[in-house]
């Protein structure tokens, strides 16, 4: 799940500089859009819930998923999307939630009462106001061939720095990423994914199963759309993981973070 915006920062940093990328993106990237933009959220830290709102228009969307109070809520959310579940905190305090323990995965629907208890219970742990959390009950993302992580940095005054590559909790570890200077148009996001060292991956190699490509390049596109209307208010974005199913069945944004300039 996610490793955090921190986490895609250090991935970018850890590749190439911002004057890198400008200089070696001779061309230009993509067609100017009309975007309307986006107005400045009241919060500085968007949890996945509200990203995955901002993201939605852009053609991003993530599983099905219910937001609970409490425990027994979130027992009746897990009886009606069906297992298996996966059960997060959300709170605009903890952005960084898979490094808290504050995720559960694959879990029968059976089982969220007592999970949720017990997430509930680990937040006096950490100092977190009860009040300022909620439950995220989410049908888990079943079904994938490969995770990938999206993510775009913003410094005023220049152009947002957009990164694909694969990811999951590997992104730190694989730092398997392409960079682009927005606006990124679907050729050079098909461009961005064939410089992965693991692109064939996702072309069905040794007999896997073959990504839905377009989807992805789609994600890639809406992504620089999203940055481009936010960039008046945006500091750093991040889907991670983007769930990729076989060919013909698209991409699932499972997981997402927002955060707004001062």
């Amino acid at each position: 799940l996610l490793a955090g915006v921190d986490g895609t920062r250090r991935a970018l940093q850890s590749v190439l500089t911002y004057q890198q990328v400008l200089a070696a993106q001779t061309a230009t990237t993509g067609a100017a859009k009309d975007i309307e933009p986006i107005p400045r959220p009241a919060i500085k830290v968007l949890h996945e819930v509200e990203a995955r709102k901002l993201l939605a228009p852009f053609g991003l969307s993530g599983p099905r998923d219910q937001l609970a109070d409490d425990a027994d809520a979130a027992a009746r959310a897990a009886q009606a999307l069906g297992g298996p579940i996966a059960l997060k905190i959300v709170s605009h305090l903890l952005p960084h939630r898979s490094e808290l323990g504050l995720v559960r995965l694959n879990l029968a629907p059976a089982d969220v009462r007592q999970q949720a208890e017990d997430l509930l219970a680990q937040l006096n742990t950490h100092g977190t106001e009860r009040t300022a959390c909620q439950l995220l009950v989410q049908s888990m993302a079943t079904g994938g061939v490969a995770e990938l992580v999206i993510g775009v940095t913003n410094t005023p005054g220049y152009p947002p720095l957009l990164m694909v590559g694969f990811g999951g909790i590997f992104v730190e570890l694989l730092k398997d990423v392409a960079q682009r200077v927005c606006p990124v148009d679907e050729h050079e996001a098909a461009a961005m994914l064939r410089e992965l060292r693991l692109f064939p991956m996702l072309q069905g190699y040794r007999g896997r199963t073959v990504a839905d490509l377009q989807a992805v390049i789609k994600a890639v596109v809406a992504v620089s759309d999203f940055a481009l209307a936010s960039q008046h208010w945006l500091q750093e974005a991040e889907i991670n993981p983007l769930i990729v199913f076989p060919e013909g069945r698209g991409v699932s944004a499972v997981d997402a973070l927002i955060v707004r300039l001062d």
